[in-house]
C-alpha cells in the first residue's frame, strides 16, 4: 500500500552530530562479551539513533553504527542499504571495515556506495531508488562501521525502532534521541522499554531510550513473532505534511480523515462503465447478489500491479485510469471496486489493514500508520461482505489467511473507525475425508478418495484449482501424503453455495505394499494420509510464549475392505485427549464383516499460551504422532 520504507526498518537512522555525543567504540572481536558473542551470528556492537523533528516538513536522522558479523549467515547484517526518492536525501555518508583484532582494512565514502531502483517484480512503476554497500569479504569474524544523514521532506510514516531485529543478532549498546520543539515531540508506543529520560536542550525537548548486552534470540516452535519477543518503540506524529498533504494522526478519525481526503473525487467511473454495471445487476434484489456480480467483473477486467510514484504510496489511482489499463495496485483496485458498487448504489468502503500470514494485529490504542494492504467491506442484509480486490481468482466474501482475524481502519465520510476482519475459527477451517481402500492378498491396495476442504484449509489446495491434466497430477504427486502411490484419475473443482469456499477433490490411487505381511500375519496402518508426526522440540528454557495461530479442525474416515481369508486379530483401543490447545479422538468399527473403519478427529484452537505450557503442549503433539501411527494386526484364516 506504501513506499518502502521499512527498508529503514534495520538501520532506522540517528541525526545531527551536534546533538550526538559518539560513545566509545573498539572493533576487536575478543572484546564482545561472551553472554553476546555466543550463539550469535552477528553482534551490533553500537547503535546510536538520533531523530530531529524541526518542523512537520523537516525532519532529519543521523546514524552511527557498527556490526561485528561472526559468521556466514550473518553476512546480511553487514550491507549497507538505505532507500531515497525526491522527498527522502541522503547525505553525508562515512564507513570502515575491521578485521578480527579491531585493524581498519578499509576506509568508505559515498563512491563505494552502488545506486541502485527499489523496484521489485511487482512493482510496474516506481521512483524509490536504493543507495547500497555490501562487504565482499570472508575472513570471520569482521565489523562494518557506517555513520550518515537523511532528511525527510515531510512523511506520515516513521519506522519503528528495532535494535534487536533478527534472531542470532547480540546487541551491546544501541540508543536513540528524538530531538523536537516541545509541540511538535512525537507520540510513542513501546515494549519491553523503560520510559524515556526527558531533557532539553537549546529549547528543544529530547526523549532518550537505551539498551544494552542483549544475547541474541533463537526460534523457538510455535513461539509468538520475533517483533512480539525485542525491545521495540513506534513512533507517530500527531500532524504531520507529506506531498503537499497535510494530516492529523493524533486520532484514528484524523488518519481516515486524511485518507479519505486523498480518495476523494477518485470515483470518476465513465458512463458507459456505470451504465454497464447497472445493466449487470438489474436481474438481482439483493445487495450480495449485486456485489457478486460486480465482484467477478472487477476480477475478469483488472489484474494487480504496483504503482508507487510520488503520493502513490497512500493516494490510488483513479477508478477511470483503471477501467481504461485494467490495473492497478491494492488501492486503486479498492476504490475501482468502490466506484463500481456505488453505480450500483451499493454503499462499499475503503479498509487499511496490516496484511500478512502471521505479522499480528496493529495497536489499536496507538493511531498511526501501521497497514501495508487495502480491501473492502460492504455493509449487507445479513453481515458485513470483506472483498480481496487483488486476486483474480478469490472467491467472493472471503478474505483467506492474508487479512483475517485483525483490526483494521475502515474509511467514513467522518474519518476512520477501527473494525475487525473476520474470524475463521476451527469450526470454519474443515477438511473432510472419506476413503474407501481394498487391500490385495500381496498388500498393494487400491483407494477412492473424496475430500472436501473449506474456509482457510480451502488455501492448502487452492493453487491446483485451476490445473488440468498431467500439471493437476503432477501437483498431486508433490503434495498428497501416501507412502508410494500412482494416480490413477484425479478431480478437484470449487463448490461455491455456501458461505465459506469449498473446494472438492476425488482421487484414485494405486498403492504398493501398504500392507506389511509377515507369514500368517500382517499390520496394516489405519491413518491412509493424515499423520501428524511433529513432535516440538525445545533446546534450554523456554523463552516465549506458545502462539497457536491456526485452528482447524480435520476429519477422516477410512474405510479398510479387507483381503479375502484375513480377519482382524488385534485392533488398537479408542484414543481420546482433550487439552487447552485442542482435542484428538481416534477410533475403529468393524460392525461390517471383512471391513474396519478407522475414524480420527483433530481440532486444534487458536491462542496464546504461557510458555511455562510447552511441556503440556509437546506430551499433546507426542500423544497425537504415537496415535497416528497404529496399526490393526490381522491374521491368515
Amino acid at each position: 500500500m506504501k513506499k518502502t520504507f521499512h527498508l529503514l526498518l534495520f538501520f532506522f537512522i540517528t541525526l545531527p552530530a551536534a546533538f550526538s555525543q559518539k560513545a566509545s567504540f573498539s572493533p576487536a572481536a575478543s572484546l564482545i562479551p561472551d553472554s553476546i558473542r555466543s550463539s550469535a551470528d552477528a553482534v551490533l556492537r553500537l547503535s546510536e539513533t538520533t531523530m530531529t523533528v524541526r518542523t512537520e516538513k523537516n525532519i532529519s536522522y543521523h546514524k552511527h553504527y557498527a556490526v561485528t558479523v561472526m559468521n556466514k549467515n550473518g553476512a546480511s547484517h553487514a550491507v549497507f542499504h538505505e532507500l531515497y526518492n525526491k522527498t527522502i536525501h541522503l547525505g553525508h555518508f562515512r564507513g570502515a571495515v575491521y578485521d578480527e583484532s579491531g585493524k581498519r582494512t578499509d576506509k568508505l565514502s559515498s563512491s563505494d556506495l552502488k545506486d541502485i531502483t527499489a523496484t521489485s517484480g511487482g512493482n510496474l512503476y516506481q521512483d524509490d531508488r536504493v543507495k547500497v554497500y555490501l562487504p565482499d569479504i570472508s575472513d570471520y569474524p569482521f565489523t562494518v562501521e557506517y555513520e550518515y544523514d537523511l532528511d525527510f521532506d515531510g512523511t506520515a510514516f516513521y519506522p519503528p525502532w528495532v535494535p534487536q531485529d533478527a534472531y542470532y543478532l547480540g546487541v551491546e549498546q544501541a540508543s536513540l534521541k528524538i530531538v523536537a520543539p516541545p509541540d511538535k515531540i512525537l507520540r510513542y508506543d513501546g515494549r519491553y522499554l523503560d520510559e524515556p529520560e526527558e531533557s532539553v536542550l537549546k529549547e528543544m525537548k529530547v526523549l532518550s531510550w537505551q539498551v544494552d548486552h542483549l544475547p541474541p534470540l533463537h526460534p523457538e516452535p510455535f513461539s509468538v513473532s520475533l517483533t512480539d519477543r525485542v525491545p521495540m518503540l513506534y513512533l507517530a506524529p500527531r500532524h504531520f505534511y507529506y506531498a503537499r498533504s497535510k494530516g492529523d494522526m493524533s486520532s484514528w478519525a484524523g488518519v481516515g480523515a486524511w485518507i479519505a481526503g486523498l480518495n476523494r473525487g477518485r470515483h470518476d467511473l465513465p458512463e458507459d462503465t456505470r451504465e454497464k454495471i447497472r445493466t449487470l445487476t438489474q436481474p438481482y434484489t439483493t445487495t450480495e447478489e449485486k456485489a457478486r456480480v460486480i465482484y467477478r467483473y472487477m476480477q475478469k477486467n483488472t489484474r494487480y500491479v504496483s504503482v508507487q510514484l510520488g503520493i502513490g504510496g497512500y493516494q490510488p489511482y483513479p477508478a477511470s485510469y483503471v477501467d481504461e489499463k485494467g490495473y492497478g495496485d491494492c488501492k486503486a483496485l479498492c476504490n475501482y471496486t468502490c466506484a463500481l458498487m456505488e453505480a450500483a448504489g451499493i454503499d462499499a468502503r475503503y479498509v487499511l489493514v496490516k496484511a500478512g500470514g502471521d505479522v499480528g494485529d496493529i495497536i489499536t490504542g496507538f493511531p498511526s500508520d501501521q497497514f501495508n494492504h487495502v480491501i473492502v467491506s460492504i455493509p449487507a442484509q445479513k453481515d458485513t461482505l470483506w472483498l480481496e480486490c487483488t486476486s483474480q481468482s478469490q472467491p467472493f466474501g472471503f478474505l483467506g489467511s492474508f487479512t483475517a482475524d485483525r483490526h483494521a481502519l475502515m474509511i467514513t465520510d467522518d474519518g476512520g473507525v477501527i473494525v475487525h476482519t473476520p474470524v475463521y475459527g476451527e469450526k470454519e477451517n474443515t477438511q473432510h475425508r472419506h476413503a474407501v481402500v481394498t487391500i490385495n492378498n500381496d498388500g498393494s491396495a487400491s483407494a477412492t478418495i473424496r475430500t472436501q476442504y473449506a474456509g482457510l484449509q480451502y488455501e492448502n489446495i487452492e493453487g491446483a484449482l485451476y490445473l488440468k491434466g498431467d500439471d493437476l497430477k503432477k501437483w498431486y504427486y508433490d503434495h498428497l501424503d501416501i507412502p508410494n502411490f500412482s494416480i490413477r484419475e484425479v478431480s478437484l473443482h470449487e463448490i461455491t453455495t455456501g458461505e465459506l469456499p469449498v473446494a472438492e477433490e476425488h482421487a484414485a490411487v494405486e498403492l504398493k505394499k501398504y500392507m506389511t505381511i509377515q507369514g500368517q500375519r500382517a499390520f496394516l496402518p489405519l491413518n491412509l494420509m493424515n499423520k501428524s508426526s511433529f513432535i516440538p522440540k525445545q533446546n534450554g528454557p523456554r523463552q516465549s510464549d506458545i502462539y497457536l495461530y491456526f485452528p482447524f479442525t480435520d476429519v477422516d474416515t477410512i474405510v479398510w475392505r479387507l483381503p479375502e481369508g484375513y480377519t482382524m486379530q488385534y485392533g488398537p483401543r479408542p484414543v481420546k485427549i482433550a487439552t487447552p490447545f485442542g482435542e484428538y479422538e481416534s477410533h475403529i468399527e468393524t460392525g461390517n464383516e471383512g471391513h474396519i473403519t478407522y475414524i480420527r478427529r483433530i481440532s486444534l484452537k487458536k491462542g496464546r499460551y504461557p510458555k511455562e505450557m510447552f511441556g503440556e503442549l509437546k506430551d499433546f503433539r507426542k500423544k497425537i504422532a504415537h496415535a497416528d501411527r497404529q496399526k490393526v494386526l490381522l491374521k491368515k484364516l
